[in-house]
C-alpha cells in the first residue's frame, strides 16, 4: 500500500504489491494523536511568532484512553511544558492559542464520514 497527497485536501491509499509500513513505524491511532498534538504545536508557534515569544524548549506530551461500544479513543490528554522566562500571563495566552487547532476542532465537532463504492 501507499499513500499519496493529491490534494491539499485528498489522500489517496492504493493496495499494492508492497507491504505498508506507516511514518516513522507509528500505527493508525497513533497517527492520529500526532496530527492533534502537531496541530497543536504549529497553533502555539504562529501565536508565538505574533507575539514575539520564544518557545525554545517547549515540550507537548499527548497521551489517550480508549473507550468502548464501539471501540474508540475516549480521551486525550495533552501536557505542555512552556520555558519558565514566560511571564503567567503570556503562559495563560499560549495555552488559549493552543486551544484552536483544526484537529482539535474536527475532533470536538466530527465531520460526517462517508464510506461509498466508486
Amino acid at each position: 500500500m501507499r499513500i499519496f497527497v493529491t490534494q491539499a485536501n485528498q489522500l489517496d491509499l492504493i493496495f499494492d504489491a508492497q507491504a505498508f509500513g506507516y511514518p516513522a513505524d507509528l500505527n493508525p491511532v497513533q497517527l492520529q494523536a500526532a496530527a492533534l498534538v502537531g496541530c497543536t504545536a504549529a497553533v502555539m508557534e504562529r501565536y508565538a511568532e505574533t507575539a514575539e515569544l520564544d518557545l525554545t524548549s517547549t515540550r507537548l506530551s499527548i497521551r489517550w484512553s480508549f473507550g468502548s461500544e464501539p471501540r474508540r479513543i475516549d480521551h486525550y490528554a495533552i501536557e505542555v511544558s512552556l520555558p519558565t522566562a514566560l511571564t503567567e500571563a503570556r503562559q495563560a495566552a499560549v495555552l488559549r492559542a493552543a486551544q484552536h487547532c483544526t484537529v482539535h476542532a474536527t475532533l470536538e465537532h466530527p465531520p460526517l464520514i462517508e464510506i461509498r463504492q466508486v
